[in-house]
């Protein structure tokens, strides 16, 4: 007597549900790969960039010395250093305050953060 294979739903569906999940698998795994690929070409077009910005920056600091601005100032834009009758000095004391005014101030401001946090939960 010969047996015969039957075949159940349940593992065709099993089968079904291994060979969905070996796809999506596989696509995630090209899909990382590629992502991966871009992230690290960015990664080098940053690096070269950071590597001008820098080559550029060396260069504009060696260029631009301050007889390179003077010089730039009185050809291009016409400026000239001020005569002494042109000079007006201000004293300026060597100690600085800051000043507040009472319109910024409000009178919630004022308030203590306990009458504050009682008034929350008193309601008043």
């Amino acid at each position: 007597m010969r047996r015969r294979h039957i075949i159940t739903f349940k593992t065709v569906f099993t089968l079904l549900v291994i060979f969905v999940g070996a796809i999506f698998v596989t696509i995630s795994s090209a899909m990382i790969g590629d992502i991966n690929v871009k992230i690290n070409d960015k990664r080098a077009k940053l690096q070269n960039q950071r590597e001008v910005n820098a080559a550029l920056r060396a260069q504009s600091t060696q260029k631009y010395t301050l007889e390179e601005v003077e010089r730039l100032a009185r050809e291009n834009l016409g400026m000239n250093k001020p005569d002494p009758s042109q000079i007006i000095y201000i004293n300026v004391p060597k100690q600085s305050y800051v000043v507040i005014s009472d319109d910024i101030i409000s009178a919630e401001d004022s308030i203590s953060w306990w009458d504050k946090l009682s008034r929350f939960f008193l309601f008043k």
